[in-house]
């Protein structure tokens, strides 16, 4: 058994840099995941990458700016 089996993890900055390499490691120890980035360019990256590793099934994406009180109340909504 992983770490994070059975355990769903939203990480916000998920297209790029540290919030990148932590979907990608939850993701390897097994949990399922929601990236949330402003980038859409980024999240793809992370999610081609996923796929890569063979953990992209396990992998959510939200385009979301994380500054904006309204968008981060219609991301949680529709997650």
């Amino acid at each position: 058994m992983n770490r994070f089996d059975h355990r769903r993890i939203l990480v916000t900055g998920g297209g790029s840099g540290i919030g990148q390499a932590t979907v990608l490691r939850l993701l390897a120890e097994g949990g399922r995941v929601v990236a949330a980035d402003v980038s859409e360019p980024g999240l793809a990256a992370t999610a081609a990458r996923a796929d890569g590793d063979g953990t992209g099934e396990r992998l959510e994406t939200v385009p979301i700016d994380a500054s904006d009180e309204e968008a981060v109340r219609r991301g949680a909504a529709a997650g």
